[in-house]
């Protein structure tokens, strides 16, 4: 996973069995909230992939602009009374 091409997480390896309870502790900005959404599928990985019993459940995608939409021009245009 990254952010503003910075390597968030790397070389991660978490294995669970069912039932099984476990707890992700680190400090400030190390990751865990980021690891908690790649395992509930809110991100995709950069590079890499995830399973889920065996099976790959996310792999990185690439990004494909198909189209630009302009935004709209919100400037001040004088006249026009209601």
């Amino acid at each position: 996973m990254t952010h503003s091409y910075i390597d968030v997480l790397r070389d991660i390896h978490l294995e669970l069995s069912q039932g099984e309870t476990a707890a992700v502790v680190g400090a400030s900005g190390a990751g865990k909230s980021t690891l908690a959404a790649l395992a509930v599928g809110v991100h995709e990985p950069a590079k890499g992939s995830m399973q889920r019993e065996g099976s790959v459940v996310l792999v990185p995608r690439r990004l494909t602009i198909s189209a630009v939409v302009p935004r709209a021009d919100n400037s001040y245009q004088p006249g026009g009374h209601y």
